[in-house]
């Protein structure tokens, strides 16, 4: 089995002495007192883990469109569909744990802050802009979205302008692009997960479970379209993992025994039965706009994320490369299939009754609209990368 990381080269070479013959003193001086970059490293499972993530994430959305589509008929498996439910939604938690990972195994000490900033704009923010600008007219014209603006408590008339904007910076116009202006709050906030990364470790458990208390009293808020309350919902995992990345080499030698692997795989089980069968809460704890800020009920899901972090990491590190081909083209196609799974997904919510599959086992109509979902998702970015080349990271972020 191939090793779970392999060590990069070091991004700057120094000089030798024979190489400096013919060099200015000054100019020889400058090079070696210049800072060697550290040596990167590329980890398997994280490559793996995204693949997974972005399977996960599509095929939550699809459960949506399979529920939507037994309304009305043949619900046998009703439980089964939930307990699978429990355990797919939320995947966009896993992604915010790999962001994490990679922003210190990638980017903290190796990439200024207005550089990474500007990568991150070009990469993220021209597709979602890209893409997001004619999906918010769509939903102005078509859907009839506008936002109520007020002027002395006076109900002003349609502003197109600030229509566009207020989507935009929501991500409500299309299914899972609220995740673009939240994790550009968290782009925003490295200078603060720099100085994180700097604190001893006891600090750092401090404030990890100090901004998951705040995640368990805020709740996560409705839709997710509120990018600051989603920042304070979704940030220890973030933290996390980067604290994950720093313990790595120790930490996976634990995750991938088979005893921790079985114990991790029965916790993650029975959270989403107690989700199921005790809390009657399949999904996170949403809070909406006017409820206050009170806590409303245990939010297990978080619980429940924190257990399949540690669970696919282990597992991935252990037998993720068997599947190692599929793993790694799904996660080079995972931020263009992030960006198209929500437009594939509102075209086959409008697909006729007949071509629309309905069978009296739930939890096949949910892995069919799942399988498919995936696969065209996974197709479109290939196509466009046949048809645009490089230009399609630019367009749909893959």
């Amino acid at each position: 089995m191939a090793a779970a990381t392999r060590a990069g080269l070091a991004m700057n070479d120094s000089i030798s002495v024979t190489d400096t013959a013919n060099i200015p003193p000054a100019a020889v001086r400058r090079a070696k007192a210049q800072p060697r970059s550290p040596a990167r490293e590329h980890v398997d499972y994280i490559e793996y883990f995204r693949a997974v993530a972005i399977v996960l994430i599509v095929a939550g959305h699809a459960m949506d469109l399979s529920w939507a589509h037994l309304q009305g008929g043949p619900i046998a498996g009703k439980e089964a569909l939930g307990i699978v439910s429990a355990l797919i939604d939320g995947g966009t938690f896993y992604f915010v744990f790999i962001s994490g990972f990679l922003y210190r195994l990638v980017f903290h000490g190796r990439v200024k802050y207005a550089d990474f900033m500007r990568k991150k704009a070009v990469n993220i923010g021209l597709p979602y802009l890209i893409l997001g600008i004619p999906l918010a007219f769509y939903q102005m014209f078509a859907s009839g979205f506008h936002a109520t603006l007020y002027k002395h408590d006076a109900v002003l008339g349609t502003n197109y302008f600030v229509d566009v904007v207020t989507q935009l910076a929501t991500g409500e116009m299309m299914t899972a692009y609220w995740y673009i202006p939240f994790i550009f709050l968290v782009f925003a906030a490295s200078p603060l997960f720099d100085r994180f990364i700097e604190l001893s470790r006891s600090r750092q458990i401090v404030i990890l479970l100090g901004s998951l208390a705040v995640a368990f009293w805020v709740h996560r808020p409705y839709e997710s379209l509120d990018p600051f309350h989603s920042f304070l919902y979704f940030v220890n995992m973030y933290l996390f993992g980067i604290m994950v990345c720093g313990e790595r080499h120790r930490l996976i030698k634990l995750l991938r025994k088979t005893p921790v692997l079985i114990l991790l795989a029965v916790m993650l089980v029975g959270i989403a039965l107690a989700q199921e069968f005790v809390f009657h809460q399949i999904s996170n704890i949403e809070r909406i706009q006017g409820e206050g800020w009170m806590p409303k009920g245990f939010d297990a899901m978080l619980v429940q994320k924190y257990v399949g972090v540690l669970f696919f990491c282990g597992l991935l590190a252990r037998w993720g490369d068997h599947l190692a081909a599929p793993f790694h083209a799904l996660a080079n196609a995972s931020f263009g299939m992030y960006f198209v799974h929500g437009i594939i997904l509102a075209a086959m919510s409008h697909l006729p009754a007949a071509a629309s599959p309905r069978f009296a086992f739930s939890p096949a109509v949910f892995l069919i609209y799942a399988t498919v979902t995936v696969l065209l998702s996974y197709a479109t970015v290939r196509t466009a990368r046949a048809l645009l080349g490089p230009r399609s990271r630019y367009i749909i972020g893959s």
